[in-house]
């Protein structure tokens, strides 16, 4: 359910709150990944017993999108940046 949820999340929040990523975040290709990465997560839930190794991946993961890989000019705007 929570997989489930996170995927469903990301097209919802850009919809609602950043419209400019609406063609990354409804992506189905993005969507998979979404998905892939939070079976990720919660495996690393379940191994550690603490949601604190999944925040880090995720923020870990924009972080290098943003920076490294592009996302900078795909939010200019949205963030402030």
């Amino acid at each position: 359910i929570s997989v489930i949820a996170f995927v469903i999340w990301h097209p919802m929040n850009s919809f609602l709150f950043w419209p400019e990523v609406w063609s990354i975040f409804s992506n189905p290709t993005f969507l998979i990944m979404a998905g892939l990465f939070g079976v990720a997560s919660g495996i690393a839930y379940l191994v550690s017993g603490s949601v604190w190794p999944s925040v880090v991946m995720h923020w870990l993961t924009v972080i290098v999108w943003i920076q490294f890989l592009g996302g900078r000019g795909v939010v200019r705007g949205t963030f402030g940046i």
